[in-house]
């Protein structure tokens, strides 16, 4: 959650927070004492791959790359490529065509039970 603020006095901004700091033993008691009747803990498993993209076409499928065991499928899979278009153009207009193909090969290869939660894209 991020908090905005006109005020840029950090005293006033102390003053008139209306939530509490990280850091508050008493809420951490009150939150340690609440955790069994709004938590539950499972074990998750999580595939995590990169993949250096090098500015290059994905091919159609990339099941040599993401070939999983049926029988025990990965609760998350995350997925990091780098290198999506290394041309100078891309940068300046900001293109996600590159992007956009290796996003659609890789729904094309993944299991269909799997859904994006969230797309990410970071550059120079």
């Amino acid at each position: 959650m991020t908090f905005y603020s006109a005020s840029t006095n950090p005293v006033a901004l102390t003053a008139q927070r209306p939530w509490t700091t990280l850091n508050d033993p008493a809420v951490d008691d009150l939150l340690q004492d609440c955790q069994e009747r709004f938590c539950t803990f499972e074990n998750a498993s999580i595939f995590i791959s990169t993949f250096n993209v090098n500015g290059k076409s994905p091919p159609e499928y990339t099941n040599d790359w993401l070939n999983f065991n049926t029988e025990r499928m990965p609760d998350f899979i995350v997925i990091g490529l780098q290198e999506m278009d290394l041309a100078l153009g891309t940068y300046v207009i900001e293109s996600t065509i590159r992007e956009e193909q290796w996003l659609r090969a890789l729904k094309r290869s993944l299991p269909k039970i799997y859904h994006v939660v969230r797309q990410l894209l970071n550059s120079i």
